[in-house]
C-alpha cells in the first residue's frame, strides 16, 4: 500500500482533475481500510468535501459523502 500522505494527495488530485469516481472511491477505500476508523483528511487547508464544493464537483462531492456514511456505519460493527 502506498504511503497514506501520498494517497491523500491523490484524493485531492482526483477531485481537481474531475475523476470519474472509480479511482477516487478506491483511494478512499484504501485510506480507510485500516483499523484506525474514520480518517480526517486535509490538504492545503481543505478537506475533500470543501475542495469538491469549491471546484463544483457535485458528483464527486456526493460520492465522498456516501463514502463517509458507509465508513461511519462500518465503524459501528
Amino acid at each position: 500500500m502506498a504511503d497514506r500522505s501520498h494517497m491523500i494527495w491523490q484524493v485531492f488530485e482526483a477531485i481537481k482533475t474531475n475523476d470519474d469516481g472509480h479511482y477516487l472511491w478506491n483511494l478512499l477505500e484504501q485510506i480507510t481500510r485500516s483499523d484506525e476508523g474514520i480518517i480526517y483528511m486535509t490538504y492545503d487547508g481543505e478537506t475533500p468535501q470543501t475542495s469538491a464544493k469549491k471546484l463544483d464537483r457535485q458528483r464527486l462531492l456526493k460520492l465522498i459523502q456516501l463514502h463517509q456514511k458507509l465508513t461511519s456505519i462500518r465503524s459501528q460493527f
